[in-house]
């Protein structure tokens, strides 16, 4: 386990995209959904998240809405 900081989508992006050419445990990464919470919209860039499982290498927020409106999911980089 680790602590990671949230990081932009477009950095966890980059991180994606590098797993291609540059394997990592000779795998590509995948993205995921990182928990089922559903959070109210803040700023979640630059927050530290504990207790991060280590096949973990990104975490990063994405505004979503549903009936009830807008709220921010957790989405991760993981191998």
């Amino acid at each position: 386990m680790k602590t990671l900081k949230i990081l932009k989508k477009s950095h966890a992006d980059k991180i994606l995209a590098e797993s291609l050419f540059i394997p990592v445990n000779g795998k590509t990464l995948n993205r995921g959904r990182y928990d089922a919470g559903k959070y109210a919209v803040k700023d979640f860039i630059g927050r530290e998240v504990n207790n991060v499982p280590d096949s973990v290498y990104a975490i990063y927020p994405v505004t979503r809405s549903d009936s009830h409106g807008k709220y921010v999911a957790l989405y991760c980089i993981y191998a």
